[in-house]
Parts: C-alpha cells; sequence; structure tokens
C-alpha cells in the first residue's frame, strides 16, 4: 500500500457570482514539477466535476506560494 503525501496551501477562490472566499486545499504532493497556473486549472476542473449542484462555480483560483 502506498502512502501519497500531500501538502496544503491557502488559496483565493472567485466564484462565478463575483465573490471571493479565501481557503485551505489539500492536494496530493506533485511526483514531477508542475507550474502553478497549471495546478490551479486542474483544481477549478476538478472541484467544479465534484460539485455539479453548485449554484456559484469557481471560475477562478490562485494558490499562495507561502
Amino acid at each position: 500500500m502506498a502512502i501519497i503525501e500531500k501538502i496544503s496551501r491557502r488559496c483565493l477562490l472567485t466564484l462565478s457570482n463575483g465573490s471571493k472566499i479565501q481557503a485551505t486545499i489539500t492536494i496530493p504532493k506533485p511526483t514531477k514539477p508542475i507550474f502553478p497556473e497549471k495546478m490551479e486549472r486542474q483544481f477549478i476542473e476538478s472541484f467544479n466535476e465534484s460539485q455539479p449542484l453548485l449554484v456559484n462555480k469557481v471560475v477562478k483560483c490562485h494558490i499562495m506560494r507561502n
């Protein structure tokens, strides 16, 4: 059984109605280097797919560096 390392990052989520939410996300640690923009796009896609009945979709995500 493999144990997957996870990292926690603070991020700023922008919803489709214009509201902004500061949140802490926990994501699997990447096995190879990944640009933050690509990580943000993947998070937005997976979050919106996992919440199909969500009224306000996530349109933008900014992951803080530290």
